[in-house]
């Protein structure tokens, strides 16, 4: 192919990658159309690698990465998911998976090893993968021996990490544990946490990271009973807010008288403490109460003080059994149509994965419609971060 081939310009050729990018198949055919393809074919094709299911699957890929070194400085994200390893080979798989990476570029690790405590031997691998030096992002799921090995973890962890997720969990009757010496300082500033509440863990304070320029905070379940009392010590800092609005009541509950509208005074959260926020996200099962609890939080936005709010953005959850839950006909989703359009925002997006979501939201939101405020967003693919929205 001529060396002036449009086909040839390195920018062209990135993002005609770019664009199939989630096709591993197309990528693997591209890598061997010319020379000039195959490395930047190579670069999409390996900047995500996947280690899910049982890890006797894994074999080819770790062989492929073994026999040829060079794809691993590809590799930009790790993901090891495991949901029910009913082998004896996670140890061993793992061991090699930090044997083959440890000189790695890998910027974003997502581990989840759920049903069983990690090994010693796990434990010993994971720890050599964050301490690689490029690391910025972890998300962890999984359940330790005791709150030591734990706190050991992180212990020499790298000290470029800026993005946190914690899901985890401790043998019960390590819990107690008292004598696990306090880290003298924190030297990692993070940029944003996620934990599975919006109060403190006590677990954290094991940890080396400083979490007062916090800009984005998740919570997995909002805490309703710790009143007005989020894992953020500025809130000043605080540029999104990410919230879990769970179910009060284990049981679904589609029907319910209409509640007064609600004020700032029982909100959970109080939105004009945080006068930089600009993006506010809260995600529900969509019944009357986690509603009516959207509505309290949107209450406590001060138009005076939260000048920076220009997007609220609605994730309806499926309930029990995997059901999704409809807006139509919900008097509490009217008062929420009500308090989103009377608010100086920039746009309102729900995160719809399927059709049938976005358009029973886009019939029962129609003030919000009428304001040209509500747009759908897709959820990106795992290689991608954040949302992308749709115009």
């Amino acid at each position: 192919m001529d060396l002036g081939h449009p086909l040839l310009i390195p920018e062209l050729i990135d993002l005609f990658f770019w664009h199939i990018h989630t096709s591993k198949q197309d990528l693997a055919h591209c890598a061997l159309v010319t020379r000039a393809w195959t490395y930047p074919a190579q670069t999409h094709l390996f900047r995500l690698i996947r280690f899910h299911d049982a890890p006797d699957a894994w074999t080819p890929l770790l062989l492929a990465l073994a026999d040829s070194p060079h794809l691993v400085q590809h590799v930009r994200r790790l993901h090891i998911v495991v949901a029910d390893d009913t082998s004896r080979s996670f140890d061993d798989a793992l061991e090699r998976i930090e044997r083959i990476l440890h000189r790695s570029n890998i910027e974003s690790i997502t581990f989840a090893y759920l049903k069983k405590v990690l090994t010693t031997r796990s434990l010993r691998a994971l720890r050599s993968l964050l301490r690689l030096p490029s690391l910025k992002a972890v998300a962890l799921q999984c359940m330790f021996p005791s709150l030591g090995e734990f706190a050991a973890l992180w212990s020499s962890c790298s000290t470029n990490i800026r993005h946190l997720k914690l899901v985890f969990s401790v043998k019960p009757h390590e819990k107690e544990d008292n004598s696990i010496p306090r880290p003298q300082r924190s030297t990692i500033v993070l940029e944003s946490l996620s934990s599975v509440y919006s109060t403190e863990d006590p677990a954290m304070r094991l940890l080396p990271f400083d979490v007062f320029k916090l800009k984005t905070f998740s919570a997995l379940q909002l805490r309703q009973s710790e009143a007005r009392q989020l894992y953020v010590s500025n809130y000043a800092s605080l540029r999104e807010l990410h919230l879990g609005i769970p179910d009060p009541d284990p049981y679904p509950r589609f029907t319910a008288p209409p509640a007064p509208l609600p004020t700032t005074q029982n909100s959970p959260v109080n939105l004009s403490a945080m006068p930089n926020l600009a993006l506010l996200g809260l995600s529900f099962p969509t019944i009357p109460k986690t509603i009516q609890t959207a509505i309290t939080i949107a209450s406590s936005i001060s138009p005076d003080i939260n000048t920076s709010l220009q997007t609220i953005q609605l994730t309806p959850m499926r309930h029990l059994y995997n059901f999704m839950p409809s807006p139509v006909g919900m008097p509490e989703v009217k008062v929420l149509d009500e308090r989103l359009s009377g608010l100086g925002i920039g746009q309102v997006l729900i995160v719809a994965e399927v059709g049938e979501v976005w358009d029973t939201w886009l019939s029962e939101l129609p003030k919000v419609k009428a304001r040209n405020l509500l747009h759908r967003v897709d959820r990106e693919c795992d290689c991608c971060r954040g949302l992308s929205a749709r115009p």
